[in-house]
């Protein structure tokens, strides 16, 4: 079994039987890129641990999902945006309902504290790019990754998201120009 090439629907009706073997070449081939996808979109290690361990625990419980229309590396990618996304909305609400009482007393409190962080001292090249990350919305970073990061085709992503491929390369299309604004205005402050 292990010289021989593995066709994706084998596989995945191998994990659905319950093939430990199966699991561990799924985890061994898809590790990467689940964590550096769920760090792209959280930009939190402690967080991309969870969801790396979510992600594979979803693949182990639900046996491959059932979106037959879908690559095993598709639903992996749809898998690990739908953690992300989700743990994005879980900590929003979260913060929201924690800090509103503490920006209101505290009128100081602002955005642009965030610039003053202890990271300010790290590689000022990854700072900058982190924080042009943090400062496109949600979705335009998910796209983002999953076509810069991991070299997603627009088909890929669009199976991924549950979108047309043209709608994904206007996103994109729009994401760059986010970028493109977001650099030169940070360059002129």
């Amino acid at each position: 079994m292990q010289n021989r090439i593995v066709h994706d629907e084998e596989l995945i009706a191998r994990l659905r039987r319950g093939d430990e073997w199966v699991f561990q070449l799924l985890v061994r081939r898809f590790r990467e890129n689940v964590f550096s996808t769920a760090f792209g979109i959280t930009f939190d290690v402690q967080d991309s641990l969870r969801i790396f361990k979510a992600v594979f625990q979803d693949i182990y419980d639900g046996g491959g999902g059932q979106d037959g229309d879908l690559s095993l590396s598709e639903l992996v990618h749809r898998i690990t945006v739908k953690h992300c996304l989700h743990r994005n909305r879980r900590w929003l609400q979260r913060f929201k309902k924690e800090t509103e009482p503490l920006v209101e007393t505290i009128p100081f409190l602002s955005d642009d504290r965030e610039n003053a962080s202890p990271d300010a001292s790290a590689d000022p090249g990854r700072l900058h790019v982190k924080n042009t990350m943090k400062k496109l919305p949600e979705s335009a970073r998910t796209i983002y990754v999953l076509r810069e990061s991991l070299g997603l085709s627009y088909e890929e992503i669009g199976k991924v998201l549950s979108m047309r491929p043209a709608v994904v390369r206007t996103h994109m299309k729009h994401t760059r120009r986010m970028i493109h604004t977001i650099l030169h205005s940070m360059s002129e402050a």
